[in-house]
């Protein structure tokens, strides 16, 4: 009968320690996982940056490369989360569509405004 209780008592006490053991190991797996998660955010901005940067230059790039509108030296192109800004001044309404368009066409913009404002060479 001692023996038994005994048996029982040591299985009780190893399912008692496992029980514990499988608790510590999820808090610890939990609190990796937030860490990874806070990792993956901050990451996630700096991505986004960089992404927002790219664009920028892919779209300044385009905006070189265009026949048309190569000479062109007054727009400015800034980015912000693949939306892309057109600041300054072009000569014609055919240029400030024409601007736009090639923006659109850049991977990575999502949408563009266009705030260039035609002011005829003089």
């Amino acid at each position: 009968m001692t023996k038994r209780f005994l048996s029982v008592l040591c299985i009780l006490g190893l399912a008692l320690m496992w029980g514990c053991s499988k608790d510590r190991r999820g808090e610890a797996e939990r609190t990796a996982d937030r860490a990874a998660e806070r990792t993956d955010r901050a990451m996630g901005r700096t991505g986004q940056a960089v992404d927002d940067a790219t664009v920028t230059t892919k779209v300044k790039a385009q905006l070189t490369a265009d026949e048309g509108l190569r000479t062109l030296t007054g727009i400015s192109v800034d980015t912000d989360h693949g939306v892309v800004r057109l600041t300054g001044e072009v000569p014609t309404e055919a240029m400030r569509e024409r601007v736009e368009t090639v923006a659109r066409s850049v991977d990575g913009v999502t949408r563009v405004q266009n705030d260039l404002k035609v002011k005829p060479a003089r």
